[in-house]
């Protein structure tokens, strides 16, 4: 699960091995460098669209 530093909730996402960049499953895209991993025991909300798109079984 990453964190986007411009949105201020968790989002479900995948990354890049090669470019590092991140892509949530709500569509949005993280350059390398402008998300971080977040933590087990982060308080920051989930974004709802991830959430539900994940409970649904969507990939990106």
């Amino acid at each position: 699960m990453g964190q986007g530093k411009r949105t201020g909730m968790r989002h479900y996402a995948k990354t890049s091995w090669w470019s590092g960049r991140a892509r949530a499953l709500c569509g949005i895209t993280w350059d390398a460098g402008e998300w971080e991993d977040s933590s087990w025991f982060s308080t920051d909300p989930i974004c709802p669209t991830c959430k539900r798109l994940r409970k649904e079984g969507k990939r990106r």
